[in-house]
């Protein structure tokens, strides 16, 4: 799969899966361009997309996605798996939001843990904050408007260095 088709698949499927942020297309190209995004490919088909960024020594996966037909296979794990060997040596703690219970039991695999909020450093914290805050995210988070109740149930899970 090219770059093109690989952005065009990514924004598609994040417009579509309600649980996902839309990326817009140019979005894609810079996580791309920045080495912020790890694909999953099957078949040639890309089943599964991770993204993260980074706030100082920490970094956040921001979005993981596997395709609903190849949920349970294993493919998360080798998502998360490749992104961290592709970090390994650069962030040393990683931090991520989730309230789906398959995803926690893999991230455990990882060394993740649940965290609050305030055991962030304070500078994280702010970075989390304002990322959060762009226009265009919550005009992304319009097509959760029926799932806000789930929204408050995501948790915070980190993995720091040891």
């Amino acid at each position: 799969m090219d770059n093109g088709q690989l952005v065009k698949s990514i924004s598609e499927i994040s417009k579509k899966e309600v649980p996902l942020l839309y990326y817009y297309p140019k979005e894609v190209e810079r996580a791309i361009s920045d080495g912020r995004l790890i694909t999953v490919c099957e078949n040639g088909k890309n089943i599964g997309f991770g993204f993260w960024h980074s706030y100082g020594n920490w970094i956040e996966l921001s979005t993981m996605y596997i395709a609903p037909e190849f949920r349970g296979k294993g493919y998360l794990h080798k998502l998360i798996d490749a992104i961290r060997l592709k970090l390994q040596d650069k962030i040393p703690n990683l931090l991520l939001f989730t309230q789906a219970p398959q995803v926690v039991r893999v991230i455990e695999n990882f060394g993740f843990g649940p965290a609050s909020l305030s055991s962030l450093p304070f500078s994280v914290l702010a970075k989390l904050i304002l990322h959060r805050l762009n226009l265009r995210r919550w005009l992304s988070y319009a097509k959760h408007m029926k799932n806000i109740p789930r929204v408050f149930k995501t948790r915070l899970y980190v993995r720091r260095a040891s």
